[in-house]
């Protein structure tokens, strides 16, 4: 065929993947909150750029929902009595995929502690799976790196081994470094996590209201989330972000930089379910009429903030 046909097949492929993988998560999720944050984040102006594009983060986002769907299904499913082999082989893989590509999201092998011990034929059992799926992971990101993928080029600037050391002897440094990086870039981070590269910011900050209006309505048909199961979340949801800035000082940042550099808002779309689940509340009541005519007035507002932003560029 001709090369722009086989270049725009191959973004249509990974765009049908990515739909494909994102209705089976939304259909296996348990109905409730979850089912509709799931389905905002997943059509972010961000998440639908990556979908249609060649970047290995379409394939990351959604499988990520689908191991974070896939758990929050044998948690609360009353059907699945007893977790067996293949469940454990199922979550596998489903949390092996993103690993594979970002060894950040290594922490996703923490969801299965939030299925209930009792499911479990003995209380070893989540460990012993929990610590075999983290060394498969480390073999698997290291079988894909070293003996598939091969190694880029490195500039001179960037010594992992350096920055590490570097960052060991002087730990009260690393931790200014990235506060201010936090300071300085988190509204960055934002907008480009849900609007991408050209979106207003103020859609994107529009969106991200709609979305924390889900996640603190009121739903009586909420699935409950027990206080550990929160915080077990929150921490996971914690150490990710944590690796993906550690992870980008290391490997991206030069020497001696006063931020870290190369961290970009797309890389915290995978976490952003997990922290959303820990802060879930039943807040607001909102009528469904009420809604409707909310959901109305928030895209006629959207639209009109995108028309004037647009002719405020050119005057």
């Amino acid at each position: 065929l001709n090369p722009m046909i086989i270049f725009y097949i191959g973004r249509l492929a990974n765009l049908i993947s990515y739909i494909t993988v994102i209705y089976f998560a939304l259909k296996i999720v348990p109905n409730g909150r979850i089912k509709k944050i799931m389905g905002l984040i997943s059509i972010f102006p961000m998440c639908l750029t990556l979908a249609a594009s060649y970047s290995p983060d379409a394939i990351i986002i959604s499988f990520t929902m689908l191991t974070i769907a896939y758990v929050l299904k044998l948690k609360f499913d009353s059907n699945i009595k007893e977790i067996n082999i293949r469940h454990i082989l199922l979550f596998s893989i489903f949390a092996l995929i993103p690993t594979i590509c970002k060894i950040v999201y290594l922490f996703l092998f923490g969801l299965i502690f939030l299925i209930p011990k009792e499911k479990f034929k003995n209380k070893y059992s989540r460990i012993i799976y929990f610590i075999f799926q983290i060394v498969f992971a480390i073999i698997g990101y290291y079988v894909f790196c070293n003996l598939l993928r091969g190694e880029g080029q490195v500039s001179i600037e960037k010594n992992s081994i350096e920055q590490l050391s570097y960052c060991l002897a002087n730990p009260f440094i690393a931790i200014n470094i990235f506060a201010r990086t936090i300071a300085d870039y988190s509204t960055d981070y934002l907008c480009q996590m849900i609007g991408g590269f050209n979106t207003p910011t103020i859609l994107s900050i529009i969106i991200f209201i709609a979305l924390l209006l889900v996640v603190f309505e009121k739903d009586d048909n909420d699935l409950k989330f027990e206080k550990k199961d929160k915080i077990l979340l929150g921490v996971f949801s914690t150490l990710q972000i944590l690796a993906v800035f550690a992870a980008m000082w290391v490997v991206w940042s030069t020497a001696k930089q006063t931020y870290i550099m190369g961290i970009q808002g797309r890389y915290f779309i995978p976490i952003l379910p997990l922290l959303l689940l820990a802060i879930s509340s039943n807040i607001f009541d909102i009528k469904l009429k009420n809604k409707k005519v909310l959901y109305v007035c928030l895209m006629i507002i959207t639209f009109l903030f995108c028309i004037y932003n647009s002719i405020s560029k050119f005057i």
